[in-house]
């Protein structure tokens, strides 16, 4: 995924993460559009019932995906003159948007990237990232899931520009327990 940079300026900044549901769900109905036609035009008798079964579990899954998954993933961080917010909210379809943190910028110390690699094959390896706020007390809260290591470095950036905090690497130390 992708984390791209909004509006950045020396004392805002603003994030989104667009989340590939529309595609997921289109792939999901091509999938139990090909399976009913499959056994839609077999001789067995069941086939109704089979068909019955492939629909149902295809709005499940598909139930499920949509109340599991957020359509837009983003937050803001803004510094006035008395203090400021950090906020990250999540956007779901039929539910709208939830705010899931919301920090005055006065409790945030700083932020961290964290990096891991990820296999894909034997010998192939990709590196993603993710955006880590540490507050006063030391504990971590998440700002971003996983996504490409280059837009969450440069959202960290932007972030710790316009908050005016120090951003870190979240490798090498013993880190507490993480917070949504």
């Amino acid at each position: 995924m992708r984390v791209a940079v909004r509006e950045e300026s020396h004392n805002r900044a603003e994030w989104q993460t667009r989340r590939p549901l529309p595609q997921i769900l289109v792939g999901l109905l091509l999938a139990v559009l090909f399976l009913t036609a499959l056994v839609a035009f077999s001789p067995n008798v069941v086939r109704r019932q089979v068909v019955a079964v492939i629909v149902a579990l295809g709005l499940g899954v598909g139930t499920a995906v949509v109340l599991a998954i957020p359509l837009v993933d983003g937050g803001s961080i803004e510094r006035t003159p008395d203090g400021g917010e950090l906020r990250r909210t999540k956007t779901w379809i039929g539910r709208g948007a939830r705010e899931v943190v919301s920090v005055d910028l006065g409790d945030v110390r700083a932020f961290e990237v964290e990096t891991r690699s990820f296999a894909d094959g034997p010998v192939d390896t990709f590196d993603l990232g993710r955006l880590w706020m540490r507050d006063l007390e030391g504990n971590r809260i998440s700002l971003t899931d996983w996504g490409e290591l280059s837009s969450v470095q440069a959202l960290g950036d932007a972030l710790a520009r316009a908050g005016r905090r120090s951003l870190g690497s979240g490798e090498g130390e013993e880190l507490p327990p993480a917070m949504v």
